[in-house]
């Protein structure tokens, strides 16, 4: 909503600066309509067939025209609302996964704590692949490469990561990692020396 509202005022400067075209209502209507248009092009909205989506609710994703790009049948909603480049949903046979806009699983999510799917920070947030560890983008681009056992969020510029680590519950089940061979690592995943 930030983005089109600045589109909009962009297009209103952009038409009030223009001696050839005068910034009229139709015209500005005209822009924000083309706008709204070009941008519900790229959403796939989920939709289920049980009343109200919600965590869990068989899920199907659809385009702005009501055409089922993927179908009933193979995952639940998690939580995403709107699937642009990918999303994290359910899948019956795998868990958590991010998928790609034909449906494809990108790779697992990375759970922790009671069921909670990890947060972006600093624009990446942590994934799995063969229980192993990464970092990917908004869009569902893999930035670092899952290799590490264990890893933290990034903070500063850099994240907490190892190849050797154990991981160890308390009473209360929640996970703290143990390792003696921590290192850092940048956005792009190189060691930080």
């Amino acid at each position: 909503m930030i983005q089109k509202l600045i589109y909009l005022l962009f297009v209103i400067f952009i038409i009030g600066c223009n001696r050839t075209l005068p910034a009229t209502e139709k015209n500005i209507q005209k822009e924000y309509a083309a706008l709204i248009e070009a941008d519900s092009i790229d959403k796939l909205i989920p939709i289920t067939n049980e009343g109200e989506l919600r965590f869990g609710t068989p899920c199907a994703f659809i385009d702005n025209q009501g055409d089922t790009i993927i179908p009933f049948g193979r995952f639940t909603s998690f939580e995403t609302d709107t699937l642009l480049t990918f999303a994290f949903v359910k899948d019956y046979k795998n868990g958590v996964v991010g998928i790609n806009r034909k449906g494809e699983i990108l790779f697992d999510a990375f759970i922790y704590g009671d069921a909670q799917l990890d947060s972006y920070s600093q624009g990446l947030v942590r994934i799995l692949q063969n229980k192993k560890i990464g970092f990917a983008d908004k869009t569902g681009k893999i930035i670092i490469e899952p290799k590490y056992k264990c890893a933290y969020p990034f903070e500063n510029g850099k994240a907490k990561v190892t190849y050797d680590c154990e991981t160890i519950k308390d009473e209360l089940e929640h996970s703290t990692y143990k390792s003696e061979t921590w290192f850092y690592i940048d956005k792009k995943g190189k060691e930080i020396k």
